[in-house]
């Protein structure tokens, strides 16, 4: 590839962005020019072709100013310099950490859009997607504006964000059009009441034999009494363990940051 400008459009989050792996673009195919276009149209229109086939669309009523991309691709290039070689050094809860901990708003958008680790696979992009220092607008547009115009994937990992409150989540919760693994998987989230899931576990429990509520006995609030309602459903009830809903097992690989790492933030603490 020459020089000038780029544009790919990372496979991972399905959003093109600029690419500055000129030479050695992990996105380029064996002749390094596939899947690269001279303008930013140019990707955006083929990302749509491309996502149509997969049921993954880039969001195409999305008007982005080509200054301001620039703008935010200089600024996580500079952020890239800085951190990139520290980071590399360091083993994957080290790396982990310092993306979930991060307040640099370039950092998170820079993982995410693939310009900082390459946006491989979603090792980093899935914690950074669960920082509270994400791009607002990045947010809004994904879970509200345009929601069926993003990768899925992107979107249940941005429902662990936790910059969204209690009152948003129940809002993906009890949203009966939305996707139920995302409405599942929302129990997740730290953020969410303790107070609103102990309603429905001591007043409502039988809603526990459906999504999204039955993810409560996979989450932080699972208590003795889900503990008592799962061994009498799972293995003396009607429910077994063959027919547990795929969303909901879908729904439990999705693990919030704190739990993928307890043991290491564990023996941290210990250390201290």
């Amino acid at each position: 590839m020459s020089n000038k400008i780029m544009y790919h459009i990372n496979p991972v989050i399905g959003v093109p962005t600029i690419c500055r792996e000129v030479n050695n673009c992990p996105y380029g195919g064996e002749s390094g020019n596939e899947n690269h276009f001279n303008t930013y149209s140019e990707a955006q229109e083929y990302s749509k072709e491309v996502f149509k086939k997969t049921h993954r669309q880039f969001p195409s009523n999305i008007e982005e100013d080509t200054n301001e991309i620039l703008r935010k691709i200089e600024a996580r290039k500079r952020v890239k310099e800085d951190i990139i070689n520290k980071l590399l050094k360091k083993d994957n809860f080290e790396i982990a950490k310092a993306i979930m901990h991060t307040d640099n708003e370039d950092v998170v958008m820079g993982v995410i859009e693939g310009e900082i680790y390459g946006g491989r696979d979603w090792t980093y992009i899935s914690v950074a997607l669960q920082n509270p220092y994400i791009s607002k607008k990045f947010l809004n547009e994904a879970l509200y504006k345009y929601p069926e115009e993003f990768d899925i994937t992107t979107r249940r990992w941005l429902v662990l964000n936790r910059s969204l409150s209690h009152k948003d989540l129940v809002s993906i919760i009890e949203n009966e059009d939305e996707d139920m693994t995302m409405r599942a998987v929302a129990f997740r989230n730290p953020n969410i009441s303790k107070a609103y899931v102990s309603d429905i576990i001591y007043n409502e429990i039988d809603k526990l034999d459906r999504l999204p509520y039955s993810m409560i006995v996979h989450s932080h609030n699972r208590n003795e009494k889900t503990e008592e309602w799962k061994d009498d459903n799972f293995f003396f009830g009607t429910r077994g363990l063959t027919d547990i809903p795929a969303a909901e097992l879908m729904a439990i690989d999705f693990v919030p940051y704190e739990l993928k790492y307890r043991y290491e933030i564990k023996n941290e603490k210990k250390l201290r």
